[in-house]
């Protein structure tokens, strides 16, 4: 697989697990009795959230982007291996 390949491959993957995180958040919203506008809100808050973190994450270099999914001891979390 090349690397532009992979990059898609796992942007998908991201894209697939914020959708299923997404709807286990709005599932536990109802759940807790917040109204659908409320929900619909904070939906469209997260969305937001998101796409302006996908904004800034497309001037990082992708080597440094798996880095800091993979942690570093700067960002509190573990060391690559």
């Amino acid at each position: 697989m090349d690397g532009a390949t992979t990059v898609r491959l796992e942007s998908t993957v991201l894209r697939l697990a914020a959708d299923i995180t997404k709807a286990a958040y709005r599932d536990a919203m109802r759940r807790h009795g917040l109204l659908p506008s409320t929900i619909s809100l904070i939906g469209m808050y997260a969305e937001e959230n998101l796409a302006a973190l996908d904004e800034e994450s497309s001037d990082v270099p992708a080597g440094a982007r798996v880095h800091v999914f993979n942690g570093c001891p700067e960002c509190g979390g573990p060391v690559d291996q």
